[in-house]
């Protein structure tokens, strides 16, 4: 787990914006904006839908806007290059913290299903890929889907594998979440249904 914030979270903010970055962070604040006045319609900002992201960013914002009225009255915008190195790496920090949750989650599930080894082995080559790295460290959608549905199908796993319903619970949530993140997660469904639709099947579910 260190090794995976240390490779996400160092200089996080001053290394890249990459080219959908300003977009959701527009659409992070009008998200923000329109829960506060309870104009429910505007909250769908995008198809994706990027729900997920603009959830995290909202309260990323939210707090970061409490914090500079502690010392200002005049909080910084995303248009003050002194501030906007610090909300982009402080938003890009909150969802590296979740991934790492998600992670911890992998670990878990591949520990109870496979071994201890195998699952260390597992976050040892998540945690280095140099691909991951720079995926991790944008401000997208992309590794929020993908962790997600990872661990959506992992639980569904567990759950054929342990007979526990926690896990076919954890497993729809996430699935959820997956979704409500990005569309193309959807792409995950028919793999879990047919867990559970075969794991149902067998006689002493009968």
């Amino acid at each position: 787990m260190l090794l995976f914030l240390l490779m996400r979270l160092t200089g996080l903010g001053n290394d890249l914006v990459n080219s959908d970055a300003a977009r959701w962070h527009r659409r992070s604040e009008k998200f923000l904006t329109a829960l506060k006045t309870g104009d429910f319609i505007s909250t769908y900002q995008h198809y994706q839908p990027g729900v997920t992201l603009m959830w995290l960013n909202a309260a990323t914002k939210q707090a970061a806007f409490w914090y500079q009225l502690t010392y200002t009255k005049s909080p910084g915008t995303l248009e003050n290059a002194n501030w906007f190195p610090i909300i982009h790496g402080a938003s890009k920090a909150v969802i590296v913290l979740m991934l790492a949750a998600l992670l911890l989650v992998h670990t878990f599930a591949i520990a109870k299903l496979y071994s201890s080894r195998t699952a260390l082995i597992f976050a040892f080559l998540m945690s280095a890929e140099p691909y991951l790295i720079g995926i991790d460290r944008w401000f997208h959608l992309t590794s929020l889907e993908t962790y997600l549905g990872f661990a959506a199908f992992l639980l569904v796993l567990l759950w054929q594998k342990h007979n526990k319903n926690i896990y076919l619970i954890w497993s729809s949530l996430l699935a959820l979440l997956a979704v409500y993140t990005k569309l193309t997660s959807l792409i995950v469904l028919p793999l879990l249904v047919f867990i559970v639709v075969r794991r149902c099947a067998q006689p002493q579910w009968l």
